[in-house]
């Protein structure tokens, strides 16, 4: 995920510009609330198996990646040489979960 955030760097900061236009644009916030839905199940599809039918896991497991890769993504492109890699990201994740 590193390395696709790093090579798809405009993308990335056309997608963070997007999400601050939808503060002040409700047909904005509607649209990207619209297809968020589907990115959330389209993530815990791709990392963890999850079956589209399974919407209420799909949707939890699929909030949680989202999260993750938004986070991941802003210090990418804020910080990129300290930002945190898939090790730095597991280690904490063991320590927050015990």
């Amino acid at each position: 995920m590193l390395d696709s955030i790093a090579d798809h760097r405009g993308l990335w900061s056309a997608t963070f510009d997007i999400l601050a236009q939808s503060g002040q644009d409700e047909a904005t916030r509607e649209q990207l609330a619209a297809s968020l839905d589907e990115a959330r199940r389209g993530l815990a599809r791709l990392f963890e198996g999850i079956d589209e039918s399974d919407t209420r896991g799909g949707r939890a497991i699929g909030s949680f990646y989202q999260a993750l890769l938004t986070g991941l993504a802003a210090q990418v492109l804020i910080d990129p040489d300290h930002a945190p890699s898939g090790k730095d990201l597991a280690a904490a994740l063991r320590r927050i979960t015990g």
